[in-house]
Parts: structure tokens; sequence; C-alpha cells
């Protein structure tokens, strides 16, 4: 959507539906490339949702946290 549309756009949107779906009690899942979008449009998305899944890959595999959703520390575990 970010490609066609500006954050904060994009921002309303994701706010709406996001809520639409915790009022009809059923979990929403959101993807977005952090590589392909700056700083400053990521921190304006973030805020649209409860938490976020972090992935990211190192030279021993792949590894994911979670931030928001009372996810404790955040530390990167391997998946």
């Amino acid at each position: 959507m970010l490609t066609y549309a500006d954050g904060q756009t994009t921002f309303k949107f994701c706010h709406v539906l996001a809520s639409r779906l915790s009022s009809a009690g059923f979990l929403g899942a959101f993807t977005i490339d952090s590589a392909a979008h700056d700083e400053q449009t990521m921190q304006v998305i973030k805020q649209a949702f409860d938490g976020q899944v972090e992935l990211r890959e190192t030279d021993g595999g792949r590894e994911a946290r979670l931030r928001g959703l009372g996810a404790g520390t955040g530390e990167w575990t391997a998946i």
C-alpha cells in the first residue's frame, strides 16, 4: 500500500482495519519489509498495531522476536 499511498493514509487504513478486526474478536497479521521504507514511515505504521514479530537472518540461520503484546524482553530466538 505504501507504494500507492503516503504513510499517513496507510496508517489510517491499517488503524481502522486493525480496530475492526479486534472488535470482531479476530487476529490480524500484516507484513511490511522494513528495508523498503525509511525509519520515520516504519514508526508511523507501527503505531497502528498492538505488537510486532520481527524476523532476521544471521549466519546461524533465522531468528525472531516479539515486541509488544506482553512479550517480555524481546530477545532474539532461533527459529
